[in-house]
């Protein structure tokens, strides 16, 4: 949910960014490509906190009755790495993280974006 939030909102803002400052031809499809470039950062810094989170969770010993022995659930863990390692303990992995998520918010948001406008244009002719 948070992914695709932040992936929408920041794709819509950064390909009006993007033709304000004429970097390319208002109808070029490099306009969602560097839009999707863009989007796929705010999506990585939105993400790698829950990533990270998850992965401690997941990874943490658990008792004989399946319960996590260093955390009691999301935000308990969220306040410990904060606490005890900082805020930027959350963005531990970043960029493979970024390695992941770009790629598939990039290509997504180009697709996408070049398939509405075909699907317009033969709508309208």
């Amino acid at each position: 949910m948070v992914g695709s939030a932040v992936q929408l909102a920041t794709f819509a803002n950064a390909k009006e960014w993007v033709k304000k400052w004429k970097w390319f031809p208002d109808d070029s499809w490099l306009v969602p490509l560097a839009g999707g470039m863009i989007s796929s950062v705010g999506v990585a810094v939105a993400m790698t906190p829950f990533d990270v989170v998850s992965t401690r969770l997941y990874n943490q010993p658990v008792d004989s009755e399946g319960r996590g022995r260093l955390y009691r659930g999301f935000l308990d863990c969220f306040l410990k790495i904060t606490h005890k390692e900082g805020v930027l303990a959350l963005y531990k992995g970043i960029v493979p993280a970024y390695v992941r998520l770009g790629p598939h918010t990039i290509l997504s948001l180009l697709f996408w974006e070049e398939l509405r406008k075909l699907t317009y244009y033969y709508q309208h002719h």
